[in-house]
C-alpha cells in the first residue's frame, strides 16, 4: 500500500497556464508574416532570403514595362506587400492575370504542344489596366 502511494505522489503531470502563447514570437509565424511583407529574413535553415523587389523587364514587342514609371512599380508592390494573407495576395493577382485560348497552334515540331491558353499580365494604373508581365516577380509556382 505504501508503494502504491509513494508513486500516485511521485507523478504529477505538468500543467500548462492556459491562455498563454506566443504564437508571434514563433519563428515559423516571423518567417511567414516576413514572406506575405515581402522583407528579407533568414529561412528555416538560415539562409538568407532577399526581400520582393520587381522582376526584369519582359521581352514582350510591347516593351510594357519600360512605358510604366519606377515609382508606381514600386507603389503597387507595396500595395500587394501590405495584404495580411497570402490568400489576399493571390487574390489580387489573379484579378490582374487574363487567359485567352490560343488562336492559331502552330505546329514547330514533331510533338505539338498541350497548352491551350497564353496568359496576359496586368497592372491596374488609376482604374485603368495595363499590360506588365514581371511587376510582381510572379513565377508559375508561385500561382
Amino acid at each position: 500500500m505504501e508503494n502504491r502511494e509513494l508513486a500516485e505522489t511521485a507523478y504529477k503531470p505538468r500543467k500548462r497556464v492556459s491562455g498563454i502563447r506566443n504564437s508571434e514570437n514563433y519563428k515559423q509565424n516571423k518567417i511567414k508574416k516576413a514572406k506575405i511583407s515581402g522583407e528579407a529574413h533568414k529561412n528555416h535553415k538560415g539562409n538568407d532570403v532577399a526581400s520582393r523587389q520587381t522582376g526584369a523587364s519582359c521581352r514582350c514587342t510591347l516593351k510594357c514595362m519600360e512605358l510604366i514609371p519606377e515609382d508606381v512599380l514600386q507603389s503597387t508592390l507595396q500595395f500587394v506587400n501590405k495584404f495580411d494573407s497570402k490568400n489576399a495576395q493571390d487574390t489580387y493577382l489573379q484579378i490582374l492575370i487574363e487567359n485567352k485560348e490560343i488562336q492559331r497552334k502552330r505546329p514547330r515540331s514533331e510533338e505539338p504542344k498541350k497548352r491551350e491558353f497564353t496568359f496576359i499580365y496586368h497592372i491596374k494604373i488609376k482604374g485603368v489596366k495595363k499590360c506588365a508581365r514581371k511587376l510582381f516577380a510572379v513565377s508559375m509556382e508561385f500561382l
